[in-house]
């Protein structure tokens, strides 16, 4: 049996984005979205005191987050960064990943306590940006990548435009919410 009732969503920011006119104080002040500074030293608070004041208000609530934290584009530190993740990859016994980067567990650990307090689901979200029947978001390493940001896609308002495919998949959360892995 499906039931259609409303939820929340909100998002998982970077933190100067609450500080833009309407938008940001928009996403601060009334959606109360996560804002995060990518350091879990100064986020682990925030990240728990925003779940636990929702917890409190018995509200239901989505996160949409993108759990690696950055987008890198070819840069001599960006490669690095990417170096650096398929290098935690195979120090942690998994084979490293092509098309994102490795995610900030620490802070994705908090936020699963969202998930074990609600019993909601985590749903996995891929979008793939499309432009002439090419893909843009090749694998991390290839030099046909094209970084999917603000001004790729308005090109398609009077040029080519990018289609956007996204799957959707649920999945169960059976481990604890404590082990990263």
């Amino acid at each position: 049996e499906r039931s259609c009732e409303r939820i929340r969503v909100g998002f998982v920011c970077e933190a100067l984005i609450q500080f833009m006119p309407l938008i940001g104080w928009y996403r601060k002040l009334v959606a109360k979205d996560i804002f995060v500074w990518r350091s879990f030293k100064q986020d682990a608070q925030i990240i728990k005191k925003n779940i636990q004041d929702f917890h409190s208000a018995d509200e239901r609530r989505t996160l949409f987050l993108s759990p690696e934290g950055v987008v890198v584009d070819f840069g001599p530190k960006d490669i690095e960064y990417i170096n650096a993740c398929r290098k935690f990859c195979v120090d942690n016994s998994y084979k490293p990943f092509d098309y994102v980067l490795t995610p900030r567990y620490k802070g994705s650990m908090s936020l699963l306590q969202q998930v074990k307090k609600s019993s909601g689901p985590v749903i996995s979200i891929c979008m793939a940006y499309v432009r002439n029947g090419k893909l843009l978001n090749c694998s991390l390493l290839s030099p046909d990548r094209i970084v999917p940001d603000i001004y790729t896609l308005n090109q398609g308002i009077g040029g080519s435009p990018v289609h956007i495919y996204i799957h959707l998949k649920r999945m169960r959360i059976a481990q604890d919410t404590n082990d990263p892995k």
